[in-house]
This record gives structure tokens, sequence and C-alpha cells, in this order.
């Protein structure tokens, strides 16, 4: 803008043609921090309200509305009630790593630089679990904590190892199901920031051999010999294998939920920051592990799984909606409330006829195109909103928080979904980047030492089991 400006002059005074371009400030990078800074602060706003952003993997409107229709999700029907809504279209491929650090860098893939689930090591031209060392821009953890504000960020991925914030930050390898990661004495390094907050939040953190027959019950309709057989095959045979089991596999789906939970209330119980944020992966594991067993009756699934695990998803979609309104009554009133999925899961006629959705070696398969996004609180008017992009999500939160939205950000803020007197009196204040402004990103992630633990492997070998 101020090019153009300087044009125009230019032009007005008599030239006969003019070019005008500004380009980076060079100076010693104290002096330049205090000027990006300065610049970053007269873009903030107190719009008085935190934000809470939710992640539901794989969580589908055409599963949730029958359910709504039930009256059996409560706390996301109190929220569409007073809320905006809509579907969320995905992107290809469709992979959780990538997906999730679409949302909190507002970049798309080829400028956040995480692209899979695994990533190829320069040294050793291995693959190698993918972690938060390759990506490649700001997270809204960064940009909050450039403005002053505060975060907490739990179980998103690649976050290990975790960065440091002004806050908290829970890395994906702290209880995390699908790869099995179960963290020793020697791999505790980069779990959690604060660094001891992990030894503090150990006792609370469920195993899945805690959790019991009673436990599994609400989800599937199977015999406590059936339960105490799948537990024996995991202590007796390969654990790799024996987790493939869909008992032994739900168990581990529940014990990280339960941890990760415990956690999030934990968070909350010491202050609510500014930008308070949970992933939880399980709608879309037990999708991979139990969609083919739903009504109507697939000719693939046998007659005893089908009696078996036919209410499975149902039931976790309960049982996810009562982890989310444990979360809601423990967020401040001023809270406004964003919750989304990466993507949705095939469900009725829509499933692929002969491929099981955990089917090695074709990611996706089963994955839906569109997920939900839901939008409640102060600042948020009732809509039903056209569909939005994952790209979206991250000029949304910056604006709602008072913060300056980025024009390197390709998505836009959803303003259709924000009350008019809060667009009113907050305008949406712009900013060219993050990137160049306070701590550089590489300076954000601890020195953390590769453990050769055999997690490494683990967490290669693992998606395999739900198709990955």
């Amino acid at each position: 803008e101020a090019e153009k400006r300087v044009r125009a002059v230019l032009l007005a005074d008599g030239f006969a043609t003019a070019q005008v371009r500004f380009g980076k400030v060079e100076g010693p990078r104290d002096v330049l921090a205090a000027i990006e800074a300065r610049a970053l602060r007269d873009r903030l706003s107190d719009t008085g309200t935190k934000i809470a952003l939710i992640g539901l993997d794989g969580a589908d409107w055409e599963i949730i509305d029958p359910l709504l229709d039930r009256g059996l999700l409560p706390n996301l029907a109190k929220l569409k009630a007073r809320g905006a809504w809509g579907n969320m279209k995905s992107m290809n491929p469709m992979l959780s790593p990538l997906l999730w650090t679409t949302v909190a860098t507002g970049k798309p893939p080829e400028q956040h630089g995480i692209i899979d689930f695994l990533m190829k090591d320069a040294r050793t031209g291995k693959p190698v679990p993918v972690t938060s060392r390759w990506r490649k821009v700001k997270a809204l953890w960064n940009m909050f904590d450039d403005a002053g504000r505060t975060s907490a960020f739990i179980a998103w991925w690649a976050t290990w190892p975790a960065e440091t914030v002004s806050g908290y930050m829970i890395s994906d390898r702290v209880a995390y199901s699908l790869f099995g990661f179960r963290a020793g004495q020697g791999d505790l390094a980069g779990e959690t920031y604060p660094p001891d907050y992990y030894r503090r939040i150990r006792p609370s953190l469920i195993d899945d051999a805690a959790i019991t027959f009673d436990d599994l019950r609400p989800f599937v309709r199977i015999t406590r010999q059936q339960f105490e057989a799948a537990r024996a095959r995991l202590k007796e045979g390969d654990p790799k294998i024996a987790y493939r089991d869909p008992l032994n596999h739900l168990t581990r789906i529940l014990a990280s939920a339960r941890s990760y939970q415990a956690i999030g209330l934990d968070i909350l119980s010491r202050g609510q920051p500014d930008l308070f944020s949970l992933y939880y992966q399980g709608i879309d594991e037990v999708c991979h592990r139990f969609a083919h067993d739903m009504p109507p009756k697939m000719a693939m699934v046998s007659d005893a799984d089908y009696a078996a695990y036919k209410d499975t998803v149902f039931a976790y979609y309960r049982y996810q909606d009562r982890l989310l309104g444990e979360i809601l009554r423990a967020l401040s009133p001023d809270t406004t409330v964003i919750v989304l999925s990466d993507h949705g899961f095939k469900n009725g006629g829509g499933r692929p006829v002969d491929e099981p959705p955990y089917i090695e070696g074709k990611p996706g398969l089963w994955h839906r195109r569109y997920g939900i996004l839901l939008l409640a609180g102060p600042a948020i008017q009732q809509a039903h909103l056209d569909t939005s992009g994952l790209e979206d999500i991250a000029p949304t939160v910056l604006y709602l928080a008072g913060l300056p939205v980025p024009e390197d950000m390709p998505g836009r803020v959803l303003e259709e979904a924000i009350a008019p007197a809060f667009r009113r009196r907050f305008e949406v204040r712009r900013i060219p980047t993050y990137e160049t402004i306070g701590r550089p990103l590489r300076e954000a992630a601890p020195v953390v030492a590769e453990a050769d633990s055999g997690a490494d492997q683990e967490m290669l070998e693992n998606p395999r089991a739900l198709g990955y």
C-alpha cells in the first residue's frame, strides 16, 4: 500500500513512469526486532474473548446429525443451537499430520512442510516419524507467544519436541494411541513444555492395561471371556500384532483419550490461557477399526462381528460428546469455542464394499472430503455457514483473539460466523507476516537428541494397522 501511494505522488509530480519497491529493512537484529514488535503491538486489540480450539479428527455431520436428532449428543447440540456451523472441506491427501498442521499454521502443506506421517531423514535416507523440526513456518502458538498472549496445545500433530511457549505444549508423544508411544525415563526430553510438566502429570496418565471389561461394555457387545482372551494375546504375543485386534486397540484408544483429557482439565484448572486447544484422535481411530461394522450390515462383516461392534462408532461419538462437555464446563464464560474436524468418514451406503477401513497402504480410502465446523460463544452469531476450508481457521482465531491477520495466509476470516456487533467494534487488522516477528522459529524448539529407544520403529509400524 505504501509503494502504491509513493508511486501515485511521483506520477502526480510529473514523472512519466515510476516503480517503487520497499526492500527488507537491514540493521542490527535487536533494532529490527523492536520495530517489528512495535508494529505487532500497534495492531493488537483487546476483544475480551478467549478461544478454545477443539479438534475431533474424522468427525462427520452425517453420523452426528442422526445422533443429535435422538438427543444423544447433548453438548454438541447446545453448541450447534446457539452457534454457527457448516461443512469443513478437507485437502488431498487426507492425512492427519498434513491437515492439522494446516489448521495450526494457516498455510498449505507445500509451505508448512509437514506432508505425511513419515519424513525422510537427510542423514540416513530412512523414513522417520514426523516431528516439529520439519515445520517450516510459525504456528498459532508461536504467533500468540510473539503477541505476548498465552496458549496451551495438547496432543497436536507434529509437536514433538515441544516448543517453548508462553503457556503449555503437550506433544503428540505423551499418550498417543495410534503410534503406541510409551515414554521411558530416557525419552522425557521434549515431551512437554514446561519440561517438568510431564513428571507432574505422569500419575494421571492412563495405561491401556487399566481399561477394564466394564469400561468396554458401553462400546462393544462381548463376553468377559472374549475380553480376557484379547488381553492374553497382548501379554503373550507380539504387541504389534496384538494391538491390531479390535478389542486391544479400543483399550488403547480409550486410555489415550482419558490421558489427554486429564491433561486438558489439569491445565484449565491452573488458569485458562488466551488460546486453549485440545486434539482428539479417537473418532478417526474408532472409525478405522469399526466403521465397516456399522449398520447396514456389509457382506464382508461376519454375523458375530456385526453383533459385537455394530454400535461401537455411535457409542464412541457419545463418549466423545461427554469428554467435550467436561471441557466446556471448565472453560470461562467469555470463551469462543471452535470445534472442527479435518475430514469426515464414509458411512452407510457410501462405504467401500470390498475394502475394510484398516486396509494397509490405502490411506484416506474411507475418509470423506467434508468434516465439521462449529463455532459458539459471545463473539458468534447463529448461522448456517457455507463450506469453509482448513486454511480459514488460523485467520479466524487470530481475529477473534485481537491479533492481526497476516497477509501471507491464504485463508480468510469467517466473518459470516461472527456477530455483527463484534465486527463493528473490531476491524480486521493486517500485518505482512509473523515469520520475521519475535522469536525466530528455529529458536522455539529445544535441542533434543533422538533417543534410540525403539519408539521410532514402533511409530513406523503401527499406522499400518489403521490403513496408513
